[in-house]
C-alpha cells in the first residue's frame, strides 16, 4: 500500500505540480526507478537532456559539485535536473547533511534536485541520519517512501509490465509466482523478464515458472511447514536437503521455519479470540510482509492451537541444541523435523 507522502506525490505528477526537490526511499527499489524516470521525462525533454541533466552514482561525486551544479541556469529547458542516485545514508557526515540543507535552501527554482537512498532497508526509525534528510526535504519539497505493494496492487502492476512487454500472463499465474519469489517488484520484473524471453510471445504457464524460478528461502519454509503440519515427512527432508546442498545458512533456515510456525500460532491465537488479521498486524511489525499474516489467517483452520504450540516449542529447543551442541546441524534439523510430524 502507498504511504500518505508517496500518494501526495502521485497527485503532483498528475496535476503537473512540481517541486524543487525529491528523497525517494524504502523497500520497493522498482517504483523508485519508474518514479524518477517519470519525473525526468516530464521535467526534461530528451533533446535538452545533455545540457540540463548530471547523474551521480552513489558516493561519486562531492556534495560541493551539486551545489555548484544547482545554481547553474537550464538550455533550452525551463528546468534543470540533478539526480543523486543510490546514496548511502549512513555514510553521510555532519559535513555532507549540512551542504545538502544549504543547497536546497538555496536552490532555485529552475533546479530541481532528486535524490535516491541506497539500502532498501532504510528507514526513519533505524537510521537517524535518513530522518534527517527526511526532514529537510519534507520542509522545501516531497519526501516519499515507497513500501512494498500487497498482492492485489502487485498483481495488477505486474500484469501491466507483462502486457507492456508484449506477454501474457494469468492473474492466478501471476499469484503463484508472488508466493514463489515474494512481492519484491523489482525482483519479480527481473523474473518476468526471464520467463518472458522464455516463452517468446506464447502466454506464460505454471510450468514455465516451476521449470525457470527457484523459490525463495521464505517460501520453502512454507512448503516445509505444510509438510511437517501435514505429515509428509519425505516431502519436508526433500526441500531441507535442496535448501543445504545450495549452501543456505542452517539459522536462515530455521529462522525462516520459526517464523512460519509462530505467524501460525499467532494467528489461531487471534482466530480463537474473535480477532481478525488486522489486529496482529497492528500489534507486530508486519509492514511489508502483510501477505505472510492473510496466509496464516488462512491456513491455521486446518490445525489446533495444541499442534502449533508443540511445533513452536520443539523449535525452541532446536534453537538452543544448535547454539549449544557440536552435533551436526542437519541430524539436530531432520530428527527435529521428524518429531515435530509424530508428536503433532
Amino acid at each position: 500500500m502507498a504511504s500518505t507522502n508517496e500518494q501526495k506525490f502521485q497527485e503532483d505528477l498528475k496535476q503537473s505540480n512540481f517541486l524543487n526537490c525529491y528523497l525517494f526511499y524504502g523497500k520497493e527499489q522498482f517504483l523508485i526507478k519508474k518514479y524518477v524516470k517519470k519525473l525526468t521525462d516530464m521535467l526534461v525533454p530528451q533533446k535538452a537532456r545533455s545540457f540540463n541533466y548530471s547523474r551521480f552514482f552513489q558516493d561519486e561525486f562531492s556534495w560541493e559539485d551539486v551545489e555548484n551544479i544547482s545554481q547553474m541556469v537550464p538550455v533550452l529547458s525551463e528546468k534543470r535536473i540533478i539526480l543523486i542516485d543510490g546514496i548511502y545514508v549512513n555514510k553521510l557526515t555532519k559535513n555532507n547533511i549540512n551542504i545538502i540543507k544549504k543547497t536546497l535552501k538555496n536552490i532555485p527554482q529552475t533546479t530541481v534536485i532528486i535524490v535516491t537512498i541506497a539500502d532498501p532497508e532504510a528507514n526513519l526509525k533505524n537510521s537517524a541520519k535518513l530522518k534527517q534528510l527526511n526532514n529537510i526535504f519534507s520542509k522545501i519539497g516531497r519526501a516519499v517512501e515507497v513500501a512494498p505493494r500487497l498482492e492485489t496492487e502487485a498483481i495488477q502492476i505486474l500484469s501491466e509490465y507483462v502486457k507492456k512487454q508484449g506477454g501474457k500472463i494469468s492473474k492466478q499465474n501471476l499469484k503463484f509466482l508472488i508466493e514463489r519469489c515474494g512481492n519484491g517488484l523489482e525482483i519479480l520484473t527481473n523474473q518476468l523478464d526471464k520467463i518472458l524471453a522464455y516463452a517468446h510471445e506464447r502466454e506464460i504457464e505454471k510450468s514455465d515458472i516451476l521449470l525457470l524460478i527457484t523459490p525463495t528461502i521464505e517460501n520453502s519454509a512454507f512448503d516445509i511447514t505444510k509438510c511437517i503440519l501435514q505429515g509428509k515427512t519425505k516431502d519436508a527432508l526433500i526441500i531441507l536437503d535442496n535448501l543445504l546442498a545450495a549452501q543456505t545458512p542452517v539459522f536462515t533456515i530455521m529462522g525462516a521455519i520459526n517464523m512460519c510456525f509462530i505467524d501460525l500460532y499467532r494467528a489461531k491465537c487471534a482466530r480463537l479470540s474473535g480477532k481478525n488479521g488486522q489486529a496482529i498486524l497492528d500489534f507486530y511489525q508486519y509492514k511489508g510482509k502483510e501477505f505472510r499474516m492473510k496466509n496464516a489467517m488462512r491456513d491455521c483452520s486446518k490445525y489446533s492451537l495444541e499442534k502449533l504450540r508443540i511445533c513452536v516449542t520443539l523449535l525452541s529447543d532446536l534453537d538452543i541444541l544448535l547454539k549449544t551442541t557440536s552435533l551436526d546441524p542437519k541430524y539436530l534439523i531432520e530428527k527435529t523435523i521428524i518429531s515435530m510430524i509424530q508428536q503433532s
